[in-house]
């Protein structure tokens, strides 16, 4: 027997076998090697919950024929998760925001999912999705530095 962390007590082979997994560390890696992270973690979550309905949804806004914003996200277990959204500076405190969160979320719940969550930052648009009925559920912070990132969620209705 070896001793490993903390004291525990590990067979000799377990603990060998540990020992000879090589490593590797990619800054910026390909979709190649993300993509087979991802499968693995899809076959886990297959085989402890079965399968499930996802679904990647855009809107986007166009003003004169020129993208001005945009939200992104994805639908799966009963909630959207908003990505990403944007709106162009000049475009701003317009409603074009607030057409995007109820264009995306109006969607999301066409197809059954009636909850979303977004995560943003202290310097960014907390106070638009509060508005919107979401509501801070997390927080953490100093990231980025000097900042507070916030977890937000909105019960039914997306």
């Amino acid at each position: 027997m070896a001793t490993g962390v903390n004291g525990v007590r590990l067979s000799t082979d377990r603990y060998y076998r540990a020992m000879s997994t090589e490593l590797e560390t990619i800054f910026e890696p390909r979709g190649e090697l993300t993509d087979e992270i991802e499968d693995g973690l899809t076959r886990f979550n297959m085989a402890k919950l079965g399968g499930w309905e996802c679904h990647h949804i855009a809107v986007s806004a166009h003003k004169d024929g020129q993208l001005v914003g945009g939200v992104s996200g994805t639908a799966q277990w009963d909630w959207l998760q908003v990505e990403l959204l944007w709106v162009e500076a000049s475009e701003q405190r317009r409603g074009v925001g607030s057409q995007l969160l109820t264009a995306i979320g109006r969607a999301a719940a066409s197809k059954g999912f009636p909850n979303a969550y977004v995560t943003t930052g202290s310097w960014q648009a907390l106070g638009f999705y509060q508005k919107h009925g979401y509501d801070v559920f997390g927080q953490l912070e100093d990231f980025p530095k000097g900042h507070t990132t916030y977890f937000l969620k909105k019960l039914g209705s997306a």
